[in-house]
């Protein structure tokens, strides 16, 4: 029996997890049926004047969501596979906008639960706009069971900050670790042939040694002592919190647990980290005070700001017909870079050159702001998008690169295609650096009884992971690593108008912040992406434009699924639970070490990336 039972297993799974897709699918499918007869232009949420902007941002902050197929979306969420959830920076930046701007927006809820962080230049936007809202003499309240890092940036920057009495924030810096394989890949018999230039070129390092190597550790310490400077300077302006908890030292924290007699909540009150400790209930009679109650949903006046923002465009576009035919347009490169035509969330070259060739060849784009946020990927393809900004600039039309949390290797390469750059003084940039990477596995092959064997026409080198690579080949490819290099630091010293020598002396794959971008002559300007967008405007002398993003794709039946999937995002993560900052850290991890071998596909080898530059954001 247990042998009869080993063996229908996988075929009970097989049918199990059919039926579930097939559930799932007729579900969906009445569910798009009902939302259909639903829509209507009609049915715009409402809300009432004084109400509560609920920000309850749920996933990691991006410049650009990830396309995932509606139906692979749907499969994903059928097999208990759901995609890490993200929200878009700049639809969360409009939502505040409008909210700003609304008379009826009374105050403003931070329930921030389900966010799960995002770069440091991206808080310090939103940060602003939550100071610009209480400005006007409206309330920002937060409240939260638990405050990661992240959420605490941006909950400092409240009015008023609330947390569970049994509730905790965390606190403990910016950390910039990576796994190491040299043992396992000696274990495995698989030989790395590793080529680079530059003794901060760290990229590579992960498959040549067990620790970090002195030079990165120089590198990465020094960058990652000034983002935490920058987180602790943009909350210290907001909040009053005490010296000893911003110390970073181990034995002041334990002394103020001490203090706090082992509560993590009374030693957020005690160290001016939060305002006050109350459950739920207290916040909703708080919350009901405020913003008046809704009887019917037994809570206060309130309107989430998906819904908001869904509202507030509806009436922009009633009032697009008003908006003037000059347009700025911003085009998005978030991800790693790779060539070929790739989904939104990763950097298709071919994608990316299709929009700025659209922009290029649109009468009303009078200019072009490219926002960048990538660590870098392929440096043939970072050359095929910068190729395509110098034709814009050549058809008259001014390029602006704004960088966000990060820009750099291929990143940077991409932005040297600019008439100026725009950088956050939380932007990691620079790492101008170049490498190249082959995992060889001959021996390994070997030790199974797998061995190759074969022909050739030519003497010419041809590489694959189960034959060995011979000096000759190692020694062209070093020398061809070497000339892209020499590329690389001939498009900054044309674009920077800096000497060859000046550029390698700050280059060498040396990572470097906003502020040390602009002392080096990497950047023009420390800034966000709307002083780039005013910059392109005043270069291409106008004054009366509108800002403009390529228009999607997706169409017809994907749309409407798509939109259904968004609306019930939020349930769905509250029906799921909040995911532990510890597992984010573990997934997030993971999901980097499994991404960048998949990364490393380019056809020639040859790579312009920062690794050490992925996000350290929780």
């Amino acid at each position: 029996m247990k042998f009869l039972g080993k063996l229908l297993r996988p075929l009970w799974t097989f049918l199990n997890n059919a039926r579930k897709v097939i559930v799932n699918v007729v579900f969906f499918a009445v569910l798009i049926f009902v939302f259909l007869i639903m829509i209507r232009d009609d049915d715009i949420p409402e809300y009432q004047s004084g109400a509560f902007l609920v920000v309850n941002p749920s996933g990691v902050l991006v410049e650009e969501l990830t396309y995932i197929a509606p139906a692979d979306r749907l499969m994903q969420r059928s097999m208990g596979t759901p995609p890490v959830p993200e929200v878009d920076f700049h639809q969360l930046i409009s939502t505040l906008d409008y909210a700003i701007a609304d008379p009826d927006i009374g105050g403003i809820l931070l329930d921030l639960g389900y966010f799960w962080g995002g770069g440091l230049s991206k808080l310090q936007v939103l940060g602003d706009r939550l100071q610009s809202f209480r400005d006007t003499g409206r309330p920002v309240f937060a409240y939260g069971d638990y405050y990661s890092q992240s959420q605490y940036f941006l909950a400092a920057h409240a009015d008023a900050v609330y947390l569970h009495p049994h509730g905790a924030v965390t606190f403990d810096g910016y950390h910039a670790y990576q796994n190491y394989f040299r043992d396992l890949l000696d274990k495995l018999h698989i030989t790395p042939h590793i080529f680079r230039v530059g003794e901060y070129k760290s990229a590579v390092e992960p498959y040549a040694r067990n620790a970090m190597s002195d030079e990165a550790r120089e590198a990465n310490q020094a960058w990652i002592d000034t983002l935490w400077r920058e987180y602790l300077n943009g909350v210290s302006a907001q909040r009053d919190i005490t010296p000893a908890l911003l110390s970073g030292r181990i034995e002041d924290f334990e002394a103020a647990f001490t203090k706090a007699n082992d509560s993590h909540a009374q030693l957020a009150m005690n160290e001016g980290l939060v305002d006050g400790l109350m459950d739920s209930d207290a916040m909703r009679q708080l919350l009901v005070a405020h913003a008046g109650e809704d009887a019917d949903a037994n809570s206060f006046q309130r309107i989430g700001w998906r819904d908001y923002h869904y509202a507030q465009r509806h009436h922009d576009k009633k009032r697009s017909k008003e908006l003037p035919d000059a347009q700025i347009r911003m085009v998005i490169a978030r991800g790693t870079i790779h060539d070929g035509d790739r989904n939104a969330g990763t950097i298709g070259a071919d994608r990316l050159v299709r929009q700025l060739r659209a922009a290029r060849f649109d009468d009303r784009v009078k200019a072009v702001v490219i926002r960048i946020d990538s660590p870098g990927g392929s440096a043939f393809a970072s050359e095929k998008i910068r190729e395509e900004l110098a034709r814009l600039r050549n058809a008259g039309k001014p390029v602006v690169a704004s960088l966000s949390s990060v820009a750099a290797s291929g990143g940077y390469w991409i932005a040297a295609g600019a008439d100026e750059i725009y950088a956050s003084s939380a932007t990691l940039t620079g790492s101008i650096g170049v490498f190249g990477l082959f995992l060889n596995a001959t021996e390994g092959f070997g030790k199974l009884g797998i061995y190759a064997d074969g022909v050739s026409s030519t003497e010419m080198p041809y590489i694959d992971s189960n034959r060995p690579i011979d000096s000759t080949t190692e020694r062209l490819i070093q020398r061809n690593i070497e000339r892209i290099y020499r590329d690389f630091i001939d498009i900054v010293a044309e674009s920077r108008g800096l000497s060859a020598d000046e550029v390698d002396a700050i280059a060498r794959g040396r990572v470097w912040m906003g502020a040390d971008a602009l002392h080096h002559g990497l950047v023009d300007g420390i800034g966000e992406f709307e002083m780039a967008i005013a910059r392109a405007a005043e270069l291409a002398d106008v004054d009366d434009y509108q800002i403009t993003r390529p228009a999607r794709e997706t169409r017809g039946l994907n749309a409407v699924i798509e939109r259904l999937l968004e609306r019930t995002l939020v349930s769905q993560l509250s029906a799921e639970g909040q995911v532990s900052p510890l597992r984010q850290r573990l997934l997030q991890q993971l999901l980097q070490d499994l991404q960048v071998l998949e990364d490393f596909s380019d056809a020639r080898g040859v790579y312009s990336r920062c690794l050490e530059c992925e996000p350290v954001f929780h």
